[in-house]
């Protein structure tokens, strides 16, 4: 496992007219964020350059600030020195690991000169000489119950499990149903399919890419069931529970835990036959997530 904080050593030396400048790349945002460095000067002086970033863009997209978003832009290094203290810190309640990656640096015309770079969120600042790379490698990422429908009427879903400038891992599931007292037989399944790239020319369709399939569970009037799929990493359970009958709890073999890259076209498929527009159910997928930077 790596170090908590990882820490390169300087001195980290600056030349006129090179300037502070902040990259990021988020799925979440802090309320504000503001990066700082002190720099000693060669002729005996100091200086203190600071960015506030006022808002943010949080579809993971990699901006660089200054820019439209902050209060104090253009700051510039006034002569030759040393840049003995720098940290990026702010309000981020309720900002998790994994949400958030900023890289601090000075740029000038021939390079760029690298200060810190870490996931920022809820009370951990990133100081000067951390250097924590975005991947699993560096750490957990953000964990979570992603919600792809909530107390809804029941319609199929297909869940495309990648997206850019993200790397993923899946853990499993959950499928909800709650059915009404009208008269209809509910099927559902859910299935993995397509994993990796483009199927070749004249292929049919996802379907005949399937490589995991629950199994069903089908439900009558005001029935209500489920199907469950958790990953310890060690072994991974298939849960399918029809009106309080568990079957299918024992280990089975699936896909999970899932690693997705961003070009990665596999998808979870939630199909549904017989649903009654009175239905309601709930779809969960567990999955960790780390920015691609």
């Amino acid at each position: 496992m790596p170090p908590l904080f990882p820490r390169q050593p300087g001195p980290y030396r600056v030349n006129v007219n090179d300037r502070l400048v902040l990259q990021y790349i988020a799925s979440a945002a802090p309320t504000d964020l503001r990066a700082r460095i002190h720099i000693e000067y060669d002729n005996g002086g100091f200086d203190d350059l600071v960015l506030d970033v006022t808002s943010f863009t949080t579809d993971r997209t990699r901006i660089t600030e200054p820019g439209t978003n902050v209060a104090s832009p253009g700051q510039i290094v006034l002569g030759p020195g040393t840049i003995t203290d720098a940290i990026l810190t702010g309000i981020a309640t309720g900002l998790k690991r994994g949400q958030f990656y900023a890289n601090l640096a000075i740029k000038r015309s021939t390079y760029d000169l690298d200060l810190c770079r870490d996931y920022y969120y809820d009370g951990f600042p990133i100081s000067l000489g951390t250097f924590v790379e975005p991947g699993p490698g560096g750490g957990e990422g953000f964990l979570s119950w992603v919600a792809l429908a909530a107390d809804i009427a029941p319609v199929a879903i297909t869940h495309a499990m990648a997206a850019t400038n993200a790397f993923r891992r899946v853990y499993g599931f959950a499928m909800y149903y709650n059915a009404s007292g009208d008269a209809a037989t509910r099927v559902m399944v859910a299935s993995v399919r397509q994993l990796g790239l483009a199927l070749p020319t004249g292929f049919g369709t996802a379907a005949n890419a399937l490589i995991f399939s629950t199994g069903t569970v089908t439900l009558i009037v005001s029935q209500e069931g489920s199907i469950v799929v958790t990953s310890t990493g060690r072994a991974t359970k298939v849960a399918l529970n029809t009106n309080g009958t568990l079957t299918g709890s024992t280990v089975n073999d699936t896909p999970f835990p899932l690693d997705i890259v961003e070009s990665d076209l596999g998808d979870i498929f939630f199909d549904l036959s017989g649903a009654h527009a009175n239905d309601r159910w709930s779809v969960y997928v567990l999955r960790e997530e780390w920015l691609k930077v």
